[in-house]
């Protein structure tokens, strides 16, 4: 398992959307994150 994690950010239509490592941020567990 990589330990780099990548992040993308889109902007469409007003709309953010966060991935990391490909999954959306909101499926993604705060604890992961922090």
């Amino acid at each position: 398992m990589k330990k780099t994690t990548i992040v993308v950010t889109y902007c469409k239509h007003g709309r953010g959307l966060i991935k990391i490592n490909g999954y959306p941020i909101e499926l993604v567990e705060p604890e992961i994150l922090w």
